[in-house]
This record gives C-alpha cells, sequence and structure tokens, in this order.
C-alpha cells in the first residue's frame, strides 16, 4: 500500500515540475538583409512576438566549420535586431543565446561582386529562415508519464472512496444486497 502512495507522490511531483520546463516559447530567426548592400541584418524573435533583447550573438564565417574557433562575440539591440558586415563571401552562421536557455541560429549567405547579382536572382531576394526552440525529448516523455500517472491518481483515489464508502455502508447495515 505504501508502494502505491509514494507512486502517487511522484507522479505529483512531475506534473508539478516538468510543465514549466517544457512549456516555454521559442525563438524565430529571420535574415532580412534584403538587397541593402553589404549590411547582412538577422532578427531574433520569441514565437510570443516579443523581440529577443540584448542577447548573445556569435558569428561564424564560412572558412571555420568548427564552433571552437574564434568568432565575432556582440549583442541583439533592444528590438532583437544584429547586423554585421562579412569580410569574405560564403555561407555565414550566426548563434544566438539569451542567457535563459533559447537559442536560435542561421546561415546568412554573403556574396561580394558579380556573384551578388546571381545570388539575388537565385533566391529571389533576402532569404529567411526559422528556428523553433523545442522542449527536449526527454521533458516530453516525462510530461507524458507524469499525465498517465496523474490519471491512474484520480482513478485510484476515486475507486478508494467508493470502496470506503461502501464498506462504511455496509457496517451501519445500509447495503444493499
Amino acid at each position: 500500500m505504501k508502494g502505491r502512495y509514494v507512486l502517487l507522490l511522484m507522479s505529483q511531483a512531475l506534473g508539478l515540475f516538468v510543465p514549466v520546463c517544457v512549456f516555454g516559447h521559442g525563438v524565430e530567426v529571420y535574415d532580412i538583409s534584403g538587397e541593402a548592400g553589404p549590411v547582412r541584418t538577422v532578427y531574433f524573435k520569441y514565437s510570443t512576438g516579443e523581440p529577443v533583447s540584448f542577447a548573445k550573438i556569435k558569428t561564424f564565417p564560412p572558412s571555420t566549420r568548427e564552433r571552437n574557433v574564434e568568432s565575432l562575440v556582440s549583442i541583439t539591440d533592444r528590438n532583437g535586431i544584429f547586423c554585421f558586415i562579412p569580410d569574405e563571401g560564403g555561407e555565414w552562421r550566426v548563434d544566438m543565446e539569451d542567457g535563459m536557455g533559447h537559442k536560435g541560429s542561421i546561415a546568412v549567405n554573403a556574396v561580394f561582386g558579380q556573384d551578388e547579382a546571381a545570388a539575388e536572382t537565385e533566391s529571389g531576394g533576402g532569404g529567411s529562415g526559422k528556428s523553433g526552440a523545442r522542449a527536449p525529448l526527454v521533458f516530453n516523455i516525462a510530461l507524458g508519464l507524469s499525465l498517465l500517472l496523474n490519471i491512474y491518481s484520480v482513478w485510484y483515489l476515486l475507486g478508494t472512496g467508493r470502496r470506503k464508502a461502501a464498506a462504511r455502508a455496509e457496517e451501519a447495515g445500509c447495503a444493499h444486497k
């Protein structure tokens, strides 16, 4: 009997703490550079529509494909916008981290000289990307297990209450046979 109560308490604890971790909002990332010349502009916002203000930005040039290299470190402005002027052509990677667990990343294409006109016609203008921060699979599994354990808990407690009421009624001689 004690084992069932421990199971009920564990399910309640999971039900209280896991949804707080899981139901965060995501981050959307857009390359809004357009045809503004060499300046590349990236816009970060939460899925709620609020801009990601003053978040840490790391910019990686095309010549570096690994994360452990020296990179340009900056922050977004209060409107969630980050601008930079690339010094080489190719696909730059821009990573954002807001310090509260939200992250976003986008590949920004930078072209120079004659390649610029060709790239604009191929891409149809400034490209955009979207990066949604999702809860890890472990939290989703824990949330599902918590839901199942809570349903079982309610079913068990309701059944126990009915059995106790029936037992009291039988002791009082009110039970129907």
